[in-house]
């Protein structure tokens, strides 16, 4: 009673591959623009670094100059907090605030006519 085994061979359309890469509706070309518009972070966050120093060393430069400190110690200690604290803050925001308007344009877009998230209204 010993049954023999029989090797099935599997259909001819399993055989065939299937292609790697599928085409999805709707992004075809997005990738190109989407890079195109991409901001440059570096390029901004570059810009900001310099607005920032330029700024804080004016402004505390001005104020101790105003408050009696002396124009060269106030301008060192204008450099300084405008290297440390109108450089970092300016080079943060001039990072982060194009990217971060970039990314809600991006995606805006990507919800098709409201069927996206909605955030802070109820589901009727």
């Amino acid at each position: 009673m010993a049954e023999t085994a029989r090797i099935h061979e599997p259909e001819p359309s399993v055989l065939e591959p299937k292609p790697a890469l599928q085409l999805v509706h709707g992004t075809a070309g997005a990738g190109a623009s989407s890079e195109a518009a991409m901001p440059n972070v570096g390029r901004t966050a570059m810009i900001g670094y310099l607005v920032g120093f330029v700024a804080a060393t004016v402004v505390i430069t001005v104020a101790g100059t105003l408050g009696g400190l002396g124009f060269g110690a106030s301008l060192g200690l204008g450099a300084f907090v405008g290297i440390w604290g109108g450089g970092g803050f300016g080079f943060m925001m001039g990072g982060t605030v194009p990217l971060a308007r970039h990314l809600d344009a991006q995606s805006a877009r990507s919800t098709h006519h409201g069927q996206g998230e909605t955030h802070g209204t109820a589901a009727r």
